[in-house]
């Protein structure tokens, strides 16, 4: 016969109710992560489109400020829906390449209008390859001299309220650009 336990020997181990806490904290904490790690993929594709709008933009820019004697050519209006369309192949340039086109040899621009021109088509084509549908558009400003130049993209990951809309992402769009509420903008102002 076996001796009687001590009353205030306690039993060693873990309880089921201890084990089933301690697995809905683990399940909770693997489920935040997975969280964060999804809204983090979201917002890095975000920056990384930012980031390239941004580069199209400074490039534009300069290719501005390195022709004042080409300003005035240096305008691109068009709204968001009209700058999706196929671009157009300049009158003059070297060689033009345009996505699902064989490419163009041109023939070399003897003003600067005619490089300006060149330098807006090629600008187009590398906004519509480098970013989702990607729309570029370079308007004057209220001075004559200055430029605005808006790049836009379809944002592939939106944000929804709680009734399940769409978040209005175009805040920095300019109204003319006409942009839909799944599009973003970056913008930028030249000055000569």
């Amino acid at each position: 016969m076996k001796p009687p336990l001590h009353p205030k020997r306690r039993q060693a181990g873990l309880a089921l109710f201890e084990v089933l806490a301690a697995m809905m904290v683990l399940s909770m904490s693997f489920l935040g992560t997975a969280l964060l790690l999804a809204k983090t993929a979201k917002e890095e594709r975000s920056a990384l489109f930012m980031g390239r709008a941004a580069s199209l933009a400074s490039d534009m820019a300069e290719r501005i400020r390195s022709s004042p004697a080409a300003m005035d050519s240096y305008v691109l209006a068009q709204t968001y829906a009209a700058g999706s369309a196929e671009v157009a192949t300049p009158a003059c340039g070297g060689l033009f390449t345009a996505p699902g086109r064989a490419p163009t040899p041109l023939n070399a621009c003897t003003t600067a209008a005619g490089a300006a021109s060149y330098d807006l088509a090629s600008w187009q084509v590398q906004v519509q390859t480098n970013l989702p549908g990607g729309v570029g558009s370079i308007t004057r400003g209220d001075n004559g001299n200055v430029r605005l130049i808006v790049v836009g993209w379809n944002e592939p990951v939106l944000d929804r309220d709680k009734e399940g809309k769409v978040i209005d992402t175009r805040a920095d769009c300019p109204v003319a650009f006409a942009a839909p509420p799944q599009v973003r903008c970056y913008v930028m102002e030249v000055r000569p």
